[in-house]
């Protein structure tokens, strides 16, 4: 069987993970860049609701399918996908676009790279799972680096540290 060229770019994509997990980082960088880059024109409410409205657009057709396919689960578990979308997805981008407004996108960044931590943290304490050697290390590394990013290296500069005000809303953001 041939594959067309169009298929053959496609495995071809979904082949390369790291390449994958490189557009990931991209995408949510450009997320705050373009939100900090958006404060004066764009509400935060706003430009959450049409970010995520061009992605339902976008990714509607290639979704539909498998939502049929899962429609009755998802009417059976309704309340934890609108709980879930409202935080997640909601509260988690508005809180972003909010703090972005008074803070850098690179704070904003930085902060967010704090929440494979939180969810390490959250997981063994709500559900009792067993953080292993891996994890740890992981997390610590993670920090370590967004601690010497913020420091630029001078960890002398840990006792003038400050918050701003929109720096703490993006935590907020981070724990939703």
């Amino acid at each position: 069987m041939t594959h067309s060229p169009t298929s053959r770019l496609v495995d071809w994509f979904w082949s390369r993970p790291y390449l994958l997990l490189t557009f990931t980082a991209l995408f949510w960088a450009g997320n705050s860049i373009v939100g900090r880059a958006a404060r004066d024109v764009v509400p935060p409410v706003a430009l959450a609701f049409w970010r995520w409205a061009l992605a339902l657009a976008l990714l509607l057709p290639f979704a539909w399918p498998h939502l049929r396919r899962d429609l009755p689960v998802l009417r059976r578990n309704w309340i934890w996908v609108v709980a879930l979308g409202t935080l997640g997805i909601g509260a988690f981008n508005t809180l972003l676009y909010t703090g972005l407004r008074s803070t850098t996108a690179v704070n904003g960044m930085l902060l967010q790279s704090l929440q494979p931590a939180l969810i390490v943290l959250l997981g063994a304490i709500i559900f009792h799972e067993r953080v292993r050697v891996p994890q740890v290390l992981g997390v610590a590394l993670s920090i370590g680096g967004a601690l010497m990013i913020v420091l630029a290296g001078d960890l002398s500069r840990l006792r003038a540290m400050a918050f701003n005000p929109g720096d703490l809303v993006i935590c907020a953001a981070v724990v939703v």
